[in-house]
């Protein structure tokens, strides 16, 4: 299925996949087997995208005006 010419093969090296694992960044290569398994086995989903009905408050206007606001 590769495509590519051979002179592109031969210049290809491995992405390496990091993930943050307990409060930091590691490589996946760095893990055992068993983690590099666990890894393999995630789940990803996608977020819906809302909708104009179900639309996101607005943000206020400043940093002043919030505490102006709670500061009464």
């Amino acid at each position: 299925m590769n495509t590519l010419p051979a002179a592109y093969q031969a210049r290809r090296q491995r992405c390496e996949v990091w993930t943050r694992v307990m409060g930091y960044h590691r490589p996946v290569s760095a893990f055992n087997i068993g983690k590099q398994g666990e890894f393999a086995e995630r789940q990803y989903f996608v977020a819906p995208t809302l909708s104009a009905s179900h639309s996101v408050p607005a943000p206020m206007a400043s940093a002043a005006q919030a505490v102006d606001s709670c500061c009464v």
